[in-house]
Parts: C-alpha cells; structure tokens; sequence
C-alpha cells in the first residue's frame, strides 16, 4: 500500500513540474523585425538592384551546366507509364490516351511466370526531355501516378 501512495505521488509531482514547467525563467520575448522591409509604392529604379553591385565570389566560380549539353547525346530513352498484369487496365489506359492524342505502344515482358504489359510512350527520347514528357502526363492525366525513364 505504502508503495502505491508513494508511485502516485512521485507521479502527480512529475505532471505538476511538468505543467508548470519547473520554474524555468520565461525568456523575454524582443521584438522581432521582419525579414522583410515593408514599404509602399516603392519605385522600380529602387526596387531592381544593378547588376554590377553584386560581387561574384573570388575564390570559387562553378559553371553552370547549360541544358544543351545534357541533351546533346542521342535519344535513347522512352517514358514507360504503366506496367501490369491486367492487359485490359493497360489497353483502356492506352485508349484514353490517344483520344487526346498521345500517341503510345505496349509491350509485354515476363517475370517469375506471369506476364506484364508496359504501357510506353512511342518515340525515343534524351533523358531531360523524356522526365519532362513524364512529369506532362502525370499532370495531364490523373490515371498516370508515376513514370520511368528507361533506356533502350
């Protein structure tokens, strides 16, 4: 008995200093600045910084990679879009698909027994531009959740 009183109060003594928060020192809340100055009608002259007051960084320059270089390679890459055991799902897919004129193929690979159809876009691609074919069709249609970009 002795031991349950003891436990209960240990208990209702944590929660206390708890909820309480221990005689912890309130910090003194400063007022804060915005990170941002707000101001009214500011004039473009003043809003638009000149390019010559940013300094670059003395040590180290980094290149950009320029978008052209990445696509200079051969197309080599297609966008597969669905890939199921169901040929029917992947055949109404298709079928949407070409309503609103993209153009696709099907083609069919087998693992551990069972048969899968892909649901492909037709055509050969870079890799920039087959991710951003990919990233079209999710947003085009809601069926399409995710897309491989893959070679050959």
């Amino acid at each position: 008995m002795k031991r349950k009183t003891l436990i209960v109060i240990v208990l209702i003594a944590a929660a206390f200093l708890l909820f309480t928060g221990c005689g912890r020192k309130k910090e003194a809340v400063a007022e804060t600045t915005p990170v941002v100055e707000e101001r009214e009608n500011i004039p473009v002259e003043e809003a638009a910084a000149p390019a010559e007051t940013i300094a670059p960084a003395a040590e180290e320059t980094v290149k950009p990679v320029e978008k052209e270089t990445i696509d200079a390679g051969p197309a080599t890459f297609t966008v597969q879009l669905i890939s199921l055991p169901d040929r029917s799902r992947v055949v109404l897919q298709q079928e949407i698909m070409q309503k609103k004129g993209v153009a696709t193929e099907i083609s069919t690979f087998e693992m551990q027994g069972v048969t899968y159809y892909r649901l492909r876009l037709a055509g050969r691609y870079t890799r920039t531009k087959a991710e951003l074919l990919g990233e079209q069709m999710k947003e085009k249609f809601g069926s399409i959740t995710d897309y491989w970009v893959v070679k050959g």
